[in-house]
């Protein structure tokens, strides 16, 4: 399985609305999350042995509601399926939409 195709199984396990890149339902609780960028390692003959792949994952909800249980959810299940622990990158309420969307950062490494 790809390493994205992991993390949307371990959010999918704490939250029902899970899309990457982009989320089109009609929830008002969702998570999107997206590769960041991808960095080779693990050099030998001239030639990378592994990938970190780092990730984000938004968490979005109404702002009168306490964020504190999924998010805690979300880090400890990313964390318990062999990603880093992920670390809060933003925590914002956005005042257009009067929705806080919060953003954590995360990675796994994987051969290549």
């Amino acid at each position: 399985m790809t390493v994205t195709g992991q993390l949307k199984k371990a959010l999918k396990s704490v939250c029902s609305e899970v899309a990457r890149d982009k989320y089109e339902g009609k929830k008002d609780t969702y998570i999107v999350y997206n590769v960041a960028t991808e960095q080779a390692g693990n050099y030998a003959d001239n030639s990378p042995h592994s990938e970190t792949v780092f990730l984000q994952i938004h968490l979005y909800m109404p702002s009168n509601v306490d964020y504190t249980a999924l998010q805690g959810a979300v880090k400890k299940t990313v964390s318990d399926n062999g990603f880093s622990y992920p670390q809060t990158a933003l925590n914002t309420v956005e005042t257009d939409t009067n929705i806080r969307h919060i953003c954590l950062t995360t990675n796994k490494e994987k051969e290549i």
